[in-house]
């Protein structure tokens, strides 16, 4: 039977993550495969759709290094060093905690996470971040630099064990270069949220590390831990109730689901 066109697609992403594992596997601690390429491979994925990567490296200096070799092996734009510098010293003096870029491989998109372990840590116990009040829900976000503005439509925070859904709408600013260039955006990304009652929130950084995260790379196994971590703790806040508000199953197969599911 011929491979469906989803399953080539698939197959097509999944070289071109192994090209950025490959380039700088001596140097980052960990890479993980997020998105529709991992949730949804061989039947979700489409033309449009990106390759959603999260590299983890010990500290700042460990990820400058990691972007320098990206840009070596032709991964990466020049450009990518200066927006760089620009979060280094946002990184340096606490305003911000991940970078986020748009890489193009042959006409794919590649969007990029880059975190330093600290903070991949806190994510996964659940430490004090950064928080906003919604409602009667305490969203934690995580200070991000990255190339394009939130989407206007907000983001979708969703409640594990009811129907309920909250839209949150990052505050971001624009960041400008000596030439008044536009280098990025500065934004509160959605970590997950909490509420009084033993409810948990699914937020952007929560998903990508605990629905189906695929991990590529994993040097003495941080993101292994890290990803256990975080779902045991959410499933501490759960009891025992199942998970029955999960992100994107309206397109996840019914295996996908329930391994999802158990995994919550």
């Amino acid at each position: 039977m011929d491979d469906t066109i989803e399953q080539k697609i698939t197959e097509r992403n999944l070289k071109i993550a192994e090209k950025f594992v490959v380039s700088v596997s001596e140097v980052a601690r960990g890479i993980l495969l997020t998105g529709s390429n991992a949730w949804g491979a061989n039947y979700a994925v489409n033309q449009n759709s990106d390759i959603d990567l999260l590299v983890v490296g010990d500290d700042i200096q460990t990820l400058e290094r990691i972007i320098a070799k990206y840009i070596s092996d032709g991964l990466l734009r020049d450009s990518e060093q200066a927006r760089f510098e620009i979060f280094k010293e946002l990184f340096l003096s606490g305003e911000v905690e991940m970078f986020s870029l748009i890489a193009d491989y042959t006409g794919v998109a590649v969007s990029i996470d880059f975190l330093d372990t600290n903070t991949l840590r806190k994510i996964s116990l659940l430490s004090p971040m950064g928080s906003h009040d919604l409602s009667d829900i305490k969203v934690r976000f995580i200070k991000e630099f990255r190339a394009n503005p939130p989407k206007a439509p907000g983001y979708s925070l969703d409640d594990l064990c009811s129907p309920r859904t909250l839209i949150y709408h990052p505050a971001f600013k624009e960041i400008k270069d000596d030439k008044g260039i536009t280098e990025g955006y500065l934004a509160e990304t959605a970590v997950d949220g909490f509420g009084e009652e033993q409810t948990y929130f699914l937020g952007v950084m929560s998903f990508y590390l605990s629905v189906v995260p695929v991990i590529l790379f994993d040097k003495e196994g941080e993101l292994s831990r890290a990803t256990a971590m975080l779902q045991s703790k959410i499933r501490e806040i759960l009891k025992d109730r199942p998970a029955v508000n999960i992100t994107r199953k309206e397109r996840m197969s019914p295996d996908i689901l329930k391994q999802v599911q158990a995994n919550l």
